[in-house]
């Protein structure tokens, strides 16, 4: 996912990690992208409804596109929370946790809005 995702998808994680280039910050944004991207499809299954099927599909499809990158954003993840603290899976949990809490305390229209811009990503991305 580009830039205008990461927003969305939980940069706040990578802003604590040390990566050493900007193809690896790439990769371990794309990481958490392919990471929390199933729990804001949860979120919009309910601000739109019929969109599941549709957003599963463009996941899916995201994912295979991007599987190189997302392999390698993990693997430079894991590496750097071996050495800077706790788990990997802690660490996203957490902010899989507060992105949840964030969707949920969003207006009807500002979570509509953010699921037809994940939609919109996910679509434009997976080309």
């Amino acid at each position: 996912m580009t830039t205008r995702a990461a927003s969305f998808l939980a940069v706040a994680l990578l802003a604590t990690l040390a990566v050493a280039s900007a193809q690896d910050h790439t990769a371990a944004v794309g990481y958490v992208q392919s990471f929390m991207a199933p729990t804001m499809i949860g979120v919009c299954r309910v601000a739109l409804p019929g969109s599941g099927a549709r957003l599963d599909v463009l996941l899916v499809e995201w994912r295979e596109k991007n599987k190189e990158t997302i392999a390698q954003g993990e693997r430079d993840l894991r590496a750097s929370m071996r050495v800077d603290g706790p788990s990997l899976e802690a660490a996203l949990d957490s902010k899989r946790d507060a992105l949840l809490q964030q969707l949920r305390a969003m207006s009807d229209s500002a979570r509509i809005a953010r699921c037809l811009a994940l939609m919109d990503i996910l679509e434009s991305e997976s080309r």
